[in-house]
């Protein structure tokens, strides 16, 4: 005890308990044995850098098939150069959050390209894709409303879910019906039906038509997660809703990022002009976070303009999926016809598709296996991602390679 009477952390005379039998140091050392039992244990893999299409590790060089740098342009020359440009007139940091003085006119002229991109009223930019959808689904959902969301939907929608005081129902994977059955027997005060445009582990596309009808029937909104499709999919790669060629109207919001086929970093939600005006003034993730990279805001709206007046980067990208789409159907692996550069390889167990990875990373392919609880039990797998920089003949090889590594490990 203290001279001031206190009992204090450092006192010699309070009782020590062993750090080795803490509650909390039981608690991790257990947690942590129980992935690596269930081969389920994820560590840091480290390159020195990477190139479109490509990592460096020491003197080598690896076929990048499992980024989302899907029209090579977070590492392109040109864009590089701009971003040298633009450090010379848009600072690294904002400062402040958007409400106070961290919203500057890139961030604005920023949410003009992409509410003008994606045909709607307004946009607002975040530093993240996972705290876009976090926040604007608990602000604008809460106790007495009611979620409706496809249970193969992104994590940062899940968990945005999950913390909204709504109520909150999943259903089966494109299961129109059943998602029909649930908006007809809940009487909400609200409804919100949340899709990813483009499921970013199987890679396919969202029947937006149809949950677009249902969205307007029960008077819900409709937020659709475009990451996995802007940039690659719709007029100019406006992403999944244009692919349909489907209008905008202002039940519908758009949300995506700029950290995939825009080679940048952030999020965004474009929808109308009175949902973005109420998610300026009640989502907690936007208020009360520091404001985006003025820098990175640049370098966003740059690459935004390349990819609507540059067509010939996403015909490339369609190049390189029919390559490698048909790489593997020709060595008997079946793979869906599709325009999205997600191509999924299911094996089924953890360590048959962990051992497929590091066998395809020695011959020079990085192909990280995606593992439960980032996808169900029992489909474990290797999830391809194509690149518009990927060489022709690397993306050959690679399929024979993929081909012969699962038929010898399986």
């Amino acid at each position: 005890m203290g001279s001031d009477g206190i009992t204090h952390p450092h006192d010699s005379r309070m009782p020590r308990k062993s750090v080795k039998t803490s509650i909390w140091n039981r608690f991790l050392k257990d947690q942590i044995q129980k992935v690596k039992t269930g081969d389920r244990y994820r560590c840091l893999q480290t390159f020195d850098t990477f190139q479109p299409g490509y990592l460096l590790q020491g003197n080598k060089r690896y076929l990048n098939l499992c980024a989302n740098d899907y029209l090579g342009l977070a590492a392109d020359p040109l864009s590089m150069e701009e971003t040298r440009l633009l450090a010379e007139i848009l600072p690294v940091g904002a400062g402040a959050s958007r409400l106070i003085t961290g919203t500057l006119a890139i961030h604005q002229e920023l949410e003009r390209v992409l509410a003008d991109w994606k045909t709607t009223e307004a946009a607002l930019v975040f530093p993240s894709g996972f705290q876009t959808n976090f926040g604007l689904i608990s602000a604008l959902t809460g106790k007495g409303d009611a979620v409706f969301c496809d249970k193969l939907n992104h994590a940062s929608i899940i968990d945005g879910c999950r913390y909204s005081d709504a109520a909150f129902y999943r259903y089966k994977h494109g299961d129109l019906d059943e998602l029909n059955d649930l908006l007809k027997s809940k009487r909400p005060h609200k409804r919100l039906i949340i899709t990813d445009g483009v499921f970013s582990m199987d890679g396919d596309i969202a029947p937006l038509k149809e949950l677009n009808d249902l969205a307007k029937h029960y008077d819900a909104l409709l937020l659709v997660d475009e990451a996995h499709a802007t940039g690659v999919l719709g007029r100019q790669g406006a992403g999944s809703w244009s692919h349909f060629d489907l209008q905008w109207e202002e039940h519908v919001l758009l949300m995506g990022t700029l950290s995939k086929a825009i080679g940048c970093q952030g999020g965004f939600v474009c929808a109308s002009r009175r949902i973005i005006d109420y998610l300026t003034n009640y989502c907690r993730s936007f208020i009360y976070s520091t404001a985006l990279s003025p820098l990175l805001a640049g370098v966003a709206h740059y690459n935004i303009q390349r990819i609507r007046t540059e067509p010939q980067r996403m015909t490339l990208l369609q190049n390189a999926i029919g390559i490698m789409r048909n790489g593997l159907r020709k060595k008997n692996i079946a793979i869906d016809d599709s325009p999205v550069p997600i191509l999924s390889v299911v094996l089924g167990e953890c360590k048959h598709a962990m051992q497929c990875a590091k066998l395809l990373q020695k011959k020079g392919f990085v192909i990280v296996a995606i593992r439960p609880p980032t996808v169900p039990e029992g489909t474990s797998r290797l999830r391809i991602s194509l690149s518009a920089a990927h060489e022709a003949d690397d993306l050959q090889k690679a399929s024979e390679w993929i081909a012969k590594i699962i038929a010898k490990e399986g």
